[in-house]
């Protein structure tokens, strides 16, 4: 099942640029650490989403677009209050 198959990846890599910062922040003669800081390989909107998705299944693409747009609504609202999100079974 693919949905299965992608939920159970638990090692996933992360690209990532090391960086040196101060580590007492306004003390410019502070001690310098280095860093890991996560990069971006680019952007994952709704309309990927979607498209990806319609190929992998039967749902059209204006019942998942309804979808997403509907869980963007419902996390925002529960991220606001505090809460965790894990989208897993």
């Amino acid at each position: 099942m693919f949905f299965k198959y992608h939920l159970d990846k638990k090692n996933m890599a992360v690209k990532y640029k090391i960086i040196e910062r101060n580590s007492q922040p306004g003390n410019s003669s502070g001690v310098k650490k280095f860093y890991a800081s996560a990069t971006s390989t680019g952007e994952a909107n709704i309309e990927k989403i979607t498209e990806s998705i319609e190929k992998i299944s039967t749902v059209s693409g204006a019942d998942i677009r309804g979808v997403l747009y509907a869980l963007v609504d419902v996390m925002t609202g529960e991220l606001a209050d505090g809460k965790l999100y894990v989208l897993e079974n």
